[in-house]
């Protein structure tokens, strides 16, 4: 509603909810049964948050702070989007996969867990939502490289 921004706060496992008029904390959510929470994605009266520990992306009530649903995800999420065209989540992580998520309904379903490289967890989704685009690291014998993923309605 651009009257809040919510913050994660990964050494206190917990979401800040701030109130930006007033530049005041109204709210800190706490409860998460997670940590290491980074990325972090806005849509629809929800908030999703994947977490490190365990391996999980969470759907968060934005008005309640109640965590709606989690499911399990990539290890060392890094970076998260949101594909409003296909209502899905992309959780990226060093573990080397990208996880596809959707968000559609009111409980999330995975729909694929898609291989990139260890380390790989830094992307990007193209303005407009035709590409994912993921960033690979130099490890052993691979070279370092940048995956594009072309997304279509029907599937990732």
């Amino acid at each position: 509603d651009g009257a809040h921004v919510f913050v994660n706060l990964p050494n206190d496992k917990s979401v800040a909810v701030v109130d930006l008029p007033k530049l005041a904390v109204t709210a800190q959510w706490t409860h998460l049964d997670a940590f290491k929470n980074f990325p972090m994605a806005v849509n629809k009266g929800r908030v999703f948050v994947a977490c490190r520990n365990p391996a999980q992306l969470l759907a968060i009530d934005e008005e309640t702070g109640s965590v709606l649903d989690r499911i399990a995800t990539v290890g060392d999420a890094d970076d998260l989007f949101f594909d409003r065209v296909r209502n899905r989540i992309y959780v990226i992580g060093g573990e080397g996969f990208v996880d596809v998520v959707d968000v559609s309904g009111s409980k999330m379903f995975s729909m694929t867990h898609i291989p990139t490289g260890a380390g790989a967890r830094t992307g990007l989704l193209v303005p407009g939502g035709s590409e994912l685009i993921v960033a690979a690291p130099h490890r052993g014998d691979e070279p370092a490289r940048l995956l594009v993923f072309a997304l279509s309605p029907a599937r990732f």
